[in-house]
């Protein structure tokens, strides 16, 4: 009886470490770095948009439904959106997926970072997100 309930009560702790464990892994994927937190998107000239406004209406929804939807979009129409409003896109694009998808927002930052130098309209921006995607 003794090692019956010895048994019981390994496999409890067991049970309850493994539970402790999937909460702390759920609570870090979930924590938003500081840094992160504060970048958020800057208001676009529209002066010269970059991109027809036919797109504006599909853009504006594919955004608003996340990041997935907003990544096929931009495989879609990349060729018909202009620089730099392609770029800013893009960027937009980056915050939006950053907390799911890290490698895949430091990927798309490099290539933007790659398209732009440091005259370009987007430098601050560029400079502002490079710390935390380089």
């Amino acid at each position: 009886m003794n090692k019956f309930l010895g048994i019981l009560i390994v496999i409890g702790i067991g049970i309850v470490g493994w539970r402790f464990a999937e909460r702390y892994q759920r609570a870090k994927d979930e924590a938003v770095d500081p840094r992160q937190a504060q970048i958020a998107p800057e208001p676009i000239d529209r002066s010269d948009p970059g991109m027809a406004l036919e797109l504006e209406a599909s853009f504006e929804a594919a955004k608003a439904q996340g990041a997935a939807t907003l990544k096929n979009w931009l495989f879609r129409y990349r060729f018909h959106v202009r620089e730099p409003r392609l770029s800013e896109i893009e960027l937009d694009y980056i915050l939006m997926v950053q907390g799911s998808d890290p490698v895949e927002a430091r990927k798309v930052f490099a290539e933007v970072k790659r398209r732009h130098g440091p005259k370009s309209p987007l430098a601050n921006r560029i400079e502002r997100l490079a710390k935390t995607y380089e």
